[in-house]
């Protein structure tokens, strides 16, 4: 081979080993380069042909030892990745020299621009920069970038870091100074590339290529395409390469196909498919899957059009538009669809299926003529539905067992399918959606007024029986009265006085009608004969307007027409409204009884996730736009049984919500049914109304609501206690793999030698013990919340005898030992005194600490688990914060001070200094019932003080919601300090009889209290400031009350008579109102009562001396 030879060879091997050029278009720039230089007759065609074969036979020989993916593959996915996340052009071998580069760029970016696209960015690497990875030993190849019409270096850099940040997430080590003019470094770039007629070309433009049928590509070398917010991509990166070797087909460009069953969707080799990628435009007559649970998916990078989709059980995920000119149905909640770009289908279902709701409501470039989704519908009729479906793709109604959940019980999925398989279609080509109408009994003879009609009225079933006589021992009547545009009814009776009945009729404020029967005198026979007063029809009319507005015998021979068209138009439309009434009464009582909402309180799945009515932290159930909440009898504001439906109708402006309450109720007659009941406004204080009849609408809307909690609500349930079955099955599962082995008999901790014990042995010891109300059990040690044994090397210390140690912190590992293993509890079968203190690990958890004896210690700090001591405690300061943790002591507390933040604590007895809590201490009293017998009655103690009552400042946090909570207060108690000041008042000593007297005076002496008594409203708690006379005798009182959850007051009664002043801490039933326990004291009694009264009365007078204030500067 001579000189000009081996120059030439040299050209071919660089051509071939870059990998951009075909064959032929190799032999091309050769044949160029050889006439150039003159070396025709040297360099022959065929040994151009043939050296150019011989390169590329060797590369591919060589390609077969190639690990992949090269660092060529792997640019070309970051490139890729660059346009598809960040809208960076990126383009391979773009020209030989920069100023080419920039050119090519900026006819991409026309490319661009004329399909109203824009990039943000560009790069590119040029045919010298190759040139020096293959040929000089360098392996560092160089990328320009920059922005098109940019001069800000900010957005250059910006730029910069876009592009770096992924070549680096790719593996590739890079040096870039970050200045906007030094072009990046990729360094030991390994060039490994075989032609490949797409490798170079721009992502965007590869739809643009010739079509190619279906490719095999495992999910790792296609995954970079798919779009970063797609279920396939984010969930292989969620848990780093779950679909890695998935079996994928990928179509380049277009895509053009008949039907597409997505449950058949194999390889060549019958493998599989996961996934299906279009890179391009797709276009087919059917795509359908029979298996909604698990299906191939589908994303294509353009546009989709297809006649019909019957999908569910994958993704669909369309990059640009969709259009499906007939039938979208996607079904099971194994599905979704995702369309970036605009959306048209005729007819669209949704069967518990995804989709982006906000974008089909607010018609966000979405067309659909029939929109069909469960969530939004209160009943499932089939007429809707079959006047657009073809018969034999919908079931009949003998098919159909049971409740509708949803549109898919009327939906014959296989037969749909059948027809798409030949080719037909599966909507109707007549579309006629027609809603059947209901027919409502007419109850009355005619439709001209008459007296036999007008007595029908009063025996109505809308009027109720057995009516109780009012005050004054009269009948009471009952109405029905509303307004029909301008035209105002009532209907008004008693009844079971005949004659009772009167109608009334108003036009807007213009005139009226007034229908009724008045008693006449007997006549001279009639009078003979003992006859008494009988009655006639009275028909009277007014004007509202002018200066004649009383009322005039109305005759229809001589009135004004305007009279005669109110009484004869109205009374006929009253008769027919009336009929509607009854008739939705009776559904009302049929379809909605006490039976029927006692038994969806009592299903297991409301009563132990959804009965948290007034608690706005608990699950709340939704079914699409509806909320559904359930009031137990047993709430903590005392009221009836209730099952809430509130539909979500609120818009970006304002909230708007219907509300519908179903409430087991007592009527005046004394019947106890279900009553309709409403409100107006948001909030658990709003005012609630009883639902006229007369809103037929509200009525229609509530029987529709109820039907579909009833049909939703089972199902629910049935798959809650599914659940709970699988859950047990797999906890008892777990429970029987915990090892009874323990590494170790006895350990060291504390200075005290502990026993060990497993799971199982603690459970043996704990799973008896129960509340103070012996209502339910507190422990499950294998529950893993309270006792979390993931690894499965947990255990409890066991102390069998009087324990005595300086102070016990609870910690969650015992350390310097040859082996780990976790802490789940402490658990002391007899005494525990501790000199110091006692700690809980953490607010958010902590082992258990259960002492089956007595517990005395100088501080306590209790948190993050149920702790449990049988016996009493005795204690300086006790503090239990957090909801994440309980106490329950059986015995007795002895305490100087306890504080309860968010953390409820019951004691047997208290007897404490000092009580500060937000309504989380409750305490056992003893009282005598009707018959004189003791009982143990559980109630929430009261606060006796504010925290900077009680304790030293260095432990006293910031005010917040106009409370003081302690702070560090774990450093204080274990340096062994006292917290409480005892330089303070906490008898409250100053509050005596002797003080009171001039406080008591400087209240109701002031004018505000001139009128009476006086009342002064803080959220659900009010202060009143009354004096009143009661058997002869005259009084003054102070009083706090909770309005709302304890239904408890704490009051100061002066007796103005005997001068003496009493303190009252009283409980009242929640239901009733009515004081049903009450405890009394002097103001020099040191009682727990006493305290809490003193604390309520200073509250009061700061709020009376603030509201003195407000008013002077007025």
């Amino acid at each position: 081979m001579n000189e000009n030879q081996h120059y030439i060879f040299e050209s071919i091997s660089q051509y071939v080993k870059m990998g951009f050029l075909s064959k032929v278009e190799i032999k091309e720039a050769i044949d160029d380069l050889v006439m150039d230089e003159d070396l025709e007759d040297q360099i022959s065609s065929q040994w151009i042909t043939d050296t150019i074969d011989s390169e590329f036979k060797i590369l591919v020989e060589q390609s077969k030892l190639w690990i992949h993916p090269t660092d060529n593959e792997k640019l070309e996915r970051v490139f890729d990745k660059l346009w598809t996340d960040h809208k960076i052009i990126a383009l391979h071998n773009a020209g030989y020299t920069t100023a080419d580069g920039e050119g090519e760029v900026i006819e991409v970016e026309n490319k661009l621009r004329s399909k109203g696209q824009y990039s943000e960015g560009y790069c590119f690497y040029h045919e010298q920069d190759v040139e020096r990875v293959i040929n000089n030993g360098d392996r560092r190849l160089f990328l320009a970038y920059q922005k098109i019409e940019n001069e800000d270096d900010e957005v250059t850099r910006q730029i910069g870091h876009q592009i770096v940040e992924e070549l680096r997430a790719s593996g590739f080590q890079v040096n870039w100074d970050e200045k906007p003019s030094s072009r990046i470094e990729i360094f030991d770039f390994n060039w490994k590339k075989i032609y490949d007629e797409n490798s170079n070309v721009f992502v965007h433009d590869r739809a643009a290529q010739p079509l190619t049928k279906p490719q095999s590509r495992k999910f790792s070398e296609i995954q970079y395409l798919l779009p970063a917010d797609s279920w396939a991509r984010w969930r292989d990166e969620l848990n780093k390469g779950e679909f890695k070797d998935e079996i994928c087909l990928f179509i380049e460009g277009d895509w053009e196909t008949t039907d597409l069953n997505l449950d058949e969707i194999k390889d060549e080799l019958g493998n599989y498919v996961f996934l299906i990628l279009v890179s391009g435009d797709m276009k087919c007559s059917n795509i359908y899957c029979k298996e909604t649970d698990s299906a191939t998916g589908l994303i294509i990078l353009g546009s989709l059009e297809a006649e019909n989709m019957l999908v569910g059980g994958q993704q669909i995920y369309i990059c640009e538009d969709l259009t499906v000119k007939s039938c979208y149905w996607g079904d099971y909640n194994h599905g979704d669809l995702i369309v970036n770009g605009a959306i048209a289908i005729d007819v669209f279902i949704s069967t518990d299926y995804g989709f982006n709701l906000k974008r089909f409501k607010e018609n966000d470039r979405v067309i659909v003529n029939h929109f069909f989704w469960d969530e939004e519908e209160d009943e499932f009729p089939r007429w809707k539905i079959s006047g657009l479906i073809k018969e034999d793709c919908l079931f009949e109604e003998s098919d159909v067992e049971g409740e509708l959940y949803g549109w898919n019980d009327w939906l014959y999925r296989d037969k749909m399918i059948e027809h798409l398989k030949a080719g037909e279609p599966i909507l109707r080509q007549d579309t006629q959606i027609i809603e059947p109408i209901v027919e409502i009994p007419f109850l009355f003879k005619s439709e001209g007024f008459n007296n036999e009609d007008f007595q029908r009225m009063r025996q109505s079933v809308l009027f109720l029986d057995n009516m109780p006589l009012d005050e004054n021992g009269i009948k009471q009547s009952e109405k029905i009265e509303y307004w029909r545009g301008e035209i105002f009814k009532r209907v008004l009776v008693i009844k079971d006085v005949v004659c009772s009945e009167s109608i009334y009729f108003q036009k807007g404020t213009e005139y009226a009608i007034l229908v009724n029967y008045k008693e006449v005198k007997p006549g001279l026979i009639k009078g003979l004969l003992n006859k008494g007063l009988s009655h006639q029809l009275s028909f009277a009319c007014r004007d509202l307007q002018g200066d004649d507005q009383e009322w005039h015998i109305y005759h229809p021979s001589v009135a004004p027409l305007k009279f005669n068209e109110l009484m004869q138009d109205n009374w006929k439309v009253l008769l027919h409204e009336f009929s509607e009434m009854e008739y939705y009464h009776l559904q009302f009582q049929e379809k909605v009884t006490i039976g029927k909402i006692e038994h969806i309180l009592s299903l297991p799945v409301v009563k132990e996730k959804y009965s948290g009515y007034y608690n706005e932290e608990e699950d709340k159930l939704w079914f699409g736009e509806t909320c559904y909440t359930f009031r137990q009898l047993h709430n903590e504001r005392g009221k009836s049984r209730r099952i809430s439906i509130i539909h979500d109708q609120s818009t970006d402006e304002e909230k708007v919500y219907d509300f519908y309450h179903f409430d087991i109720a007592k009527l005046k007659s004394g019947e106890t049914v279900a009553v309709l009941f409403a409100q107006d406004s948001d909030g658990f204080e709003a005012e609630t109304y009883e639902v006229s009849i007369s809103n037929i609408a509200k009525f229609k809307k509530a029987l529709h609501s109820f039907a579909m909690l009833e049909r939703k609500i089972e199902k629910l349930n049935t798959e809650y206690l599914e659940e709970l079955k699988e859950s047990e099955e797999r906890r008892l599962k777990a429970i029987a793999k915990i090892p009874l082995a323990i590494p170790f008999k006895t350990i060291e901790f504390n200075g005290y030698e502990f026993t060990g014990i497993n799971l199982h042995q603690a459970n043996d010891l704990l799973k008896d013990l129960k509340d103070l109300e012996d209502k339910e059990y507190l422990y499950d040690v294998f529950d893993n919340v309270h006792f979390p044994n993931d690894t499965g090397n947990g255990y409890f210390l066991l102390a069998d005898e009087d324990v005595v140690m300086p102070a016990l912190e609870l910690d969650v590992e015992a350390y310097g030992l040859v082996f780990d293993f976790n802490i789940l509890g402490f658990i002391f079968l007899k005494d525990l005194t501790l000199t110091s203190h006692l700690k809980a690990y953490d607010a958010d958890y902590s082992p258990a600490l259960i002492v089956k004896g007595n517990l005395s210690c100088k501080n306590i700090n209790l948190s993050g688990n149920i702790h449990y001591v049988e016996g009493a405690i005795t204690c300086e300061f006790l503090y239990a914060e957090y909801n994440h943790g309980g106490l329950y002591v059986k015995g007795r507390l002895t305490a100087d001070c306890v504080v309860a933040e968010d953390m409820p604590c019951y004691f047997g007895e208290i007897v404490a200094g000092a009580i500060v809590s937000d309504y989380s201490i409750y305490g056992l009293d003893s009282i005598l019932d009707e018959q004189g017998n003791t009982q143990k009655v559980l109630n929430f103690y009261p606060d006796t003080h504010f925290l900077q009552d009680v304790l030293v400042p260095e432990v006293l946090g910031d005010e917040t919601w106009g409370l003081i909570w302690p702070v560090d207060i774990e450093t204080w108690i274990t340096e062994g300090k006292s917290a409480i000041d005892r330089g303070k008042d906490l008898e409250y000593r100053t509050l005596t009889d002797e003080s009171i007297v001039a406080r008591f005076d400087a209240i109701f002496n002031h004018k505000l209290l001139a009128d009476g008594p006086y009342r002064i409203a803080v959220d659900e708690n009010e202060y009143t400031y009354t004096r009143f006379d009661w058997n002869g005798k005259q009084y003054r009182e102070v009083a706090y009350r909770n309005v709302a959850y304890f239904r408890h007051q704490l009051r100061i009664l002066h007796s103005i008579e005997e001068d003496t002043y009493t303190a009252y801490l009283e409980y009242k039933d929640r239901i009733t109102n009515v004081v049903k326990m009450r405890f009394s004291s002097t103001l020099t009694d040191t009682f727990t009562s006493t305290k809490a009264v003193k604390h309520a009365f200073y509250k009061a007078e700061q709020a009376f001396l603030l509201k003195q204030t407000e008013e002077s500067s007025k």
